[in-house]
């Protein structure tokens, strides 16, 4: 009577692994998108040190899982059950160069996925408990990053060890299985098509574990992977011991993280990105914020000679970055209909500085003394990376409707004329001092003097914040003139008068 009882349950295990390779399919991709949005420049933008990869779980794993779980006692009556049971059939693992930047992660995967379930790994009950949703077979690696960390405090591991009683009567003297594991679904957009109505939308396993934790994670699978008898006190002695060089490791690594050079400079801005995540989170108590294009501000602050990082926390000091923040709020409703990140909220309060607006007065006056020529070239590639700037954001109605709008009285012919001129040859070489100004056609005196103006005395913010960024040498990109033609192009389509806009 029992095995007839259980014979839907077992007809519906054989039925599920039996689809499993056609099934396995879309749960690959799952988690291969799951990876790339936990890329390397994802991480690296998040000031993560580290590297990602995924993997559809085996079919060999999954049926040797789901007979364990029948022996259990767990009892499928359905393919459903299966899905809402198992939570693992793709999983992605992020590998971390420097423990402290767990809770960097964390933040990093509330704000890209949905989390569903958080597990810490060892568990106070059973410290050898790994849950196998990342087996070695069929992963697939996706990059790995490259940035200095920040300050950031951390926990000893060594200290966190259980000395459990192993077989064998062996008493575990460093931790097993460490990793931070998080049962995630994606946003809804991310999700590709399913195969079959049926199919479970499905969920993700993401795992996150320093590098020597992974190493040391590749060593235990291969021993189980090829048969080796774990219950033997040997093996448990080695791989004890294997865990405590990791451990070890880890704290070298850590203390490694947490002194790092007191005023050192930002050489990327990758160092920069972790170093602001790292200051909201500590200082200014702010978690899961956008920081906006990270590699702009890292950009203005090597021109104003604030890249390091006492000079750009004394900048930080003085500013409100609480969640009720006046001063943000105000400066969040100037740039309206557009969100103002961190970032770009941190790069308004340096332009209108005093020591910002001396510089760009210095670099306009180096240039006149250098001579006419200078000074219009000077100003023709403010106004030209102004527009390459406006077209690489790609330009939608509410930017065109920034972009044109000022107080000014009208130029003597529409400005969309003027604009043009920009994206001609003669404007081109002009630029790049290929030209001087004798050679290029008479109307480009013309065409800066009305643009410098337009863009000078703009009573928009964000079109103010652009050119004094551009004013500065600040750039979004190297020259490109394709972002220069969408934007004309842009302001084109758009079907807006120049003369009703001014």
């Amino acid at each position: 009577m029992g095995s007839v009882s259980q014979r839907p349950d077992i007809d519906t295990v054989h039925e599920f692994i039996t689809d499993w390779p056609k099934l396995q399919v879309y749960y690959k991709k799952i988690a291969k998108k799951a990876s790339e949005i936990c890329s390397i420049n994802a991480l690296e933008e998040a000031g993560i040190r580290g590297f990602s990869t995924f993997r559809a779980k085996g079919k060999a794993s999954l049926e040797a899982k789901l007979i364990a779980r029948q022996k259990d006692g767990k009892q499928y009556n359905s393919v459903k059950d299966i899905y809402k049971d198992i939570h693992d059939l793709a999983g992605v693992r992020i590998v971390l160069y420097f423990p402290p930047q767990r809770p960097l992660v964390e933040n990093f995967i509330r704000r890209r996925f949905n989390v569903c379930e958080t597990k810490r790994f060892p568990e106070q009950q059973n410290p050898d408990k790994v849950d196998d949703a990342f087996d070695t077979n069929n992963r697939e690696k996706t990059g790995q990053g490259h940035v200095n960390p920040s300050s950031q405090t951390s926990v000893n591991p060594i200290l966190q060890h259980d000395r459990s009683i192993l077989s064998d009567g062996y008493c575990r003297k460093f931790p097993g299985y460490c990793a931070d594991h998080y049962r995630v679904s994606l946003k809804p957009e991310d999700y590709p098509e399913k195969d079959h109505e049926e199919q479970d939308q499905g969920k993700v396993e993401i795992q996150v574990v320093s590098i020597f934790r992974h190493a040391w994670a590749e060593v235990q699978h291969d021993t189980v992977y090829k048969g080796m008898d774990l219950n033997s006190g040997v093996y448990q002695q080695i791989l004890d011991g294997l865990s405590g060089v990791v451990s070890l490791g880890e704290t070298f690594l850590s203390q490694l993280f947490d002194n790092k050079e007191h005023n050192a400079v930002f050489e990327t801005h990758h160092d920069l990105a972790l170093y602001l995540n790292e200051f909201m989170r500590v200082m200014a108590d702010r978690r899961n914020e956008n920081l906006g294009d990270v590699e702009l501000l890292w950009q203005l602050l090597n021109v104003m000679d604030l890249n390091r990082t006492n000079t750009l926390r004394d900048t930080l000091k003085v500013m409100d970055f609480s969640l009720e923040s006046e001063p943000y709020s105000d400066v969040a409703r100037l740039y309206q209909p557009f969100n103002v990140s961190l970032g770009i909220y941190i790069q308004d309060h340096i332009v209108h500085s005093p020591a910002a607006k001396a510089k760009t007065a210095e670099l306009l006056e180096n240039a006149r003394k250098a001579g006419n020529d200078d000074e219009k070239q000077h100003k023709l590639r403010a106004i030209v990376d102004s527009f390459a700037w406006f077209g690489r954001v790609r330009m939608t109605s509410d930017w065109v409707h920034q972009v044109m709008h000022t107080a000014e009285p009208a130029p003597s012919r529409p400005l969309l004329d003027i604009i043009r001129y920009l994206d001609t040859q003669g404007s081109k070489r002009f630029y790049t001092a290929k030209l001087r100004q004798d050679e290029v056609d008479l109307g480009i005196d013309e065409v800066i003097d009305t643009l410098w103006q337009h863009l000078y005395h703009h009573e928009k913010r964000l079109v103010q914040f652009v050119f004094n960024l551009s004013r500065l040498g600040v750039r979004s990109c190297a020259p490109d003139w394709d972002h220069v033609g969408t934007a004309i192009k842009a302001l084109r389509n758009n079907n807006v008068s120049p003369l009703s806009c001014i």
